[in-house]
């Protein structure tokens, strides 16, 4: 059913799969600041380490909590573009 509506979508890319849909959907729930458990119960996950595997952290995420870790502001150091 997938693959027949990303033909009718005209999306043909390997890598676009309901799994990865499911990856990214976490990951967007993750940096929109949902918290873990929510998310885990959303994903419906058993434990944490589960939904930990399903999000990844953005470079911008990385780097702006670095930051606040240091106490610098925006200017005190190089930025990466928003790639949310």
């Amino acid at each position: 059913m997938f693959a027949r509506a990303c033909d009718r979508a005209q999306i043909r890319v390997a890598w676009l799969t309901p799994h990865s849909l499911r990856h990214t959907h976490a990951t967007r729930m993750w940096d929109a600041g949902m918290r873990e458990l929510t998310l885990q119960r959303r994903l419906g996950h058993a434990c944490p380490e589960s939904t930990r595997m399903y999000t990844r952290i953005s470079d911008r995420a990385v780097v702006d909590d670095y930051r606040r870790a240091m106490g610098l502001r925006e200017e005190q150091g190089a930025s990466l573009p928003n790639r949310k």
